[in-house]
């Protein structure tokens, strides 16, 4: 939406068919209509045990993503945002609204003695009250002679059209995949994303439809892994599963459970709330809206980016991170850090801002920061960091002790190295402001929530991780077995070529960034160009630098691993793979426009050899998105998840459930308390149960010591089964004891 302001509403563009135009009172009314049309669904749905199909899914989850987002940047009076900013300020705002309405609203009516506070009726009259109060609010604050007009002949173009109908397909083919195994849908799906790069180099895009391009390519690339099968998938989602199962049966959520994860919002309430609106199952909630969700985050970083970059090097940047295995098959599988970069990334584009009003801005960052700190404590800590790191460069800047420095360097002993430092254009202050109340909020807030709400269970993790590396630091400087991202950049994968080629272009990447960087730092320097403000490149500097240290100090990525490290660094860092690509060919003489069309036909390669389509023609089975369901992949069939639920609800407490790398989740769905992976010593099984899923019983082998694409490797089941007796058989599931 190109929105623009007029004074009154006798404009006379307003008279046209494809203008849309509305005032105050005509967003109120429309908001009110919903707000009644939910309460009608939920009216039907009670009194007659009917759901309007469709209705009863699509409505909630607009009212839910967007209503009370909406009416909070009206109140604020958020006027002077750009239609991305308003669209992605919007969501973010109505996530952490849903959040803390449900804890309060939790809190309290517990307070009362009613026991399911979390019911739809509770919340739905929590919120329809806040929805009257914000819209109260509005209608006094917003002037009510602006209008707001959109021009439908920008948008109902046949390039946007075209890409509206990415995601559809991806839907479809899925479908496809799930039901008759043919992939050809799909990987013609991905074949169209493909092209799209190609556009925005050639020129062959108009500019106005990159938003929309990186939202449909980012949700397709997402939808088209998290949509095969009809159950989440990976190891982590599966305790995500079971954690938020919590919360849902009990329709409260507690502190006092000794799970981790139990003090995240974006894994309790929040799937609680959309799961009992939406009339969906949880899992859905999971494999439909949470992708959705953070298909923003690309979205949120293309307005960033273009901060400081064009936007066809803002898109190209995006369509890369996207592009990478860690983005569309590793965040899905990580439901909390899906919801915690989406704050993480709406924080850095405020703070990035030097436009906005300082009170309404730090007000939103506020709020990101109860989002962000409710929704992932690795994403909370590393946030921490980062802000901690910056705010004290931002410092030195403002005093001028930069600039000092620099003076010293190049009247000192050190001269050559002062010409050669380029620290020019960190001496400069930008007119951004990095609040230190605002950063001690987020030191104190972080921390006291999990030390106080989680126990302390992230802290302690968090410490002994920190310990773990000091104490390896000089043992295992270097050593390839002690650093997970050495080890991948150096070995790559041992079976299959086509990620082998993978990594090599991920080292390419690298060589990229490294190039952009200094080119950006450098060319400051000489004021040549003039890209970057102060405060990013220092964030950018720091993340290069963690990205560095992850691959030469062994155990330095162990909290996150190496490749979600590579994926949150690249949240700040690729624009410089970008900036590097254009000047490593701009050194063969290729000037800028035609280096920017080879590079983006390197990203294509680079794209179509990630998301398995080159593997997927030569056999090499690497995408679970493309190839057969005969692979093995981290996800469950009907029969293995029925075969779970009997074992969790027929099985002797207090004994233990062993399982693979792969099946051992799918159990834990439902039990996680008493699972755990195969041993090493078969011994160790004892009376307990083993659980075996549909290709442990047709290949009689087991997957152990890491996933297929991580070390792992198949053995013999015999060891474990032994002479134990099969207690249940369901063709696809097998259980002994």
């Amino acid at each position: 939406m190109n929105l623009s302001n007029h004074s009154t509403v006798n404009d006379s563009r307003v008279n046209s068919s494809t203008i849309i135009s509305w005032d105050i009172k005509r967003l109120l009314l429309v908001i009110l209509s919903l707000q009644l049309s939910i309460w009608g669904l939920y009216g039907i749905q009670s009194l007659f045990g009917f759901k309007v199909p469709l209705l009863s899914q699509i409505l909630p989850f607009i009212y839910l993503t967007f209503v009370p987002g909406i009416l909070l940047l009206k109140v604020l009076k958020f006027d002077n945002l750009n239609r991305v900013e308003r669209l992605i300020y919007s969501v973010g705002s109505s996530l952490v609204i849903l959040m803390v309405v449900g804890l309060v609203t939790n809190y309290f009516l517990q307070l009362t003695g009613i026991s399911q506070p979390l019911s739809v009726i509770y919340i739905l009259m929590v919120m329809t009250l806040m929805v009257i109060i914000l819209s109260a609010l509005a209608y006094i604050r917003e002037d009510p002679d602006k209008v707001y007009s959109v021009d439908l002949t920008e948008y109902l173009t046949l390039t946007n059209l075209i890409l509206v109908t990415i995601p559809f397909l991806t839907i479809l083919g899925s479908y496809i995949i799930n039901v008759y195994g043919n992939n050809t849908l799909i990987f013609l799906t991905l074949s169209l994303i493909a092209v799209v790069p190609l556009l925005a180099a050639f020129d062959k895009m108009p500019k106005k439809s990159y938003p929309l391009a990186i939202f449909v390519v980012s949700l397709s690339l997402l939808l088209h892994i998290s949509l095969i099968s009809n159950f989440i998938y990976g190891r982590d989602a599966f305790y995500e599963y079971y954690v938020s199962t919590i919360t849902l049966k009990n329709l409260y959520w507690t502190p006092n459970l000794s799970y981790e994860l139990n003090a995240l919002m974006s894994i309790t309430i929040l799937p609680t709330i959309y799961q009992k609106f939406c009339n969906i199952s949880l899992a859905y909630v999971f494999k439909a809206i949470y992708p959705f969700l953070f298909a923003l985050v690309p979205l949120t970083l293309y307005e960033l980016f273009r901060k400081y970059v064009c936007s066809t090097n803002s898109f190209l940047a995006c369509f890369f991170m996207v592009s990478i295995i860690s983005f569309y098959a590793e965040m899905p599988q990580l439901l909390r850090q899906e919801i915690g970069e989406i704050f993480f990334v709406l924080s850095l584009l405020l703070l990035m801002d030097s436009k906005l009003d300082e009170t309404r801005k730090y007000f939103l960052l506020v709020l990101f920061l109860v989002g962000i700190t409710f929704s992932h404590y690795s994403m909370a800590y590393y946030f921490l960091f980062l802000i901690l790191a910056t705010a004290l460069f931002h410092k030195l800047i403002k005093t001028g002790k930069i600039r000092a420095f620099h003076q010293k360097i190049k009247g000192g002993r050190f001269k050559k190295l002062g010409k050669v430092l380029p620290l020019e254009k960190l001496e400069t202050p930008s007119h951004v402001s990095i609040k230190l109340s605002y950063v001690a909020l987020v030191v104190v807030f972080i921390l006291s929530w999990y030390i106080f709400v989680s126990r302390g269970t992230t802290y302690t993790d968090l410490v002994a991780v920190v310990v773990s590396i000091y104490n390896n630091l000089i043992s295992e400087f270097l050593d390839i077995g002690g650093s997970e991202a050495m080890n991948i950049a150096l070995t790559g994968s041992q079976t299959y070529i086509t990620l082998k080629i993978v990594t090599a272009f991920n080292l390419l990447a690298t060589f990229f960034i490294s190039l952009g960087l200094f080119y950006s730092l450098y060319m400051n320097k000489k004021g040549k160009s003039v890209h970057f403000i102060p405060e990013y490149l220092i964030l950018s500097i720091i993340n290069f630098v963690l990205w560095i240290l992850a691959i030469v100090i062994p155990y330095f990525s162990s909290i996150l691993t190496a490749n979600r490290l590579y994926h949150i660094t690249l949240l700040i860092l690729a624009p410089f793979v970008i900036i590097g690509g254009v000047k490593f060919f701009n050194l063969f003489r290729i000037e800028k426009t035609k280096a920017l069309k080879i590079l983006s036909v390197f990203l294509v390669v680079f794209y179509v050899f990630n998301v398995g389509m080159v593997g997927s023609l030569i056999g090499e089975e690497t995408s679970m998105g493309l190839d057969s369901s005969v692979a093995d992949f981290p996800r469950a069939n009907e029969q293995e998840l029925v075969g779970a639920r009997w074992l969790a609800s027929n099985k002797i407490a207090g004994l233990q459930s062993f399982g693979d790398m792969y099946r051992m989740p799918i159990m834990g769905a439902f039990d996680w308390d008493k699972v755990d992976d195969f041993p090493k010593n078969v011994t160790w099984i004892g009376g307990n149960y083993i659980y075996l899923g549909t290709v442990n019983t047709e290949t009689g082998t087991a997957l152990i010591d890491g996933g297929r694409f991580s070390g792992g490797k198949y053995v013999s089941m015999k060891g474990w089964i032994g002479i134990k007796d099969r207690i249940y058989d369901n063709g696809k599931a097998t259980i002994y004891k």
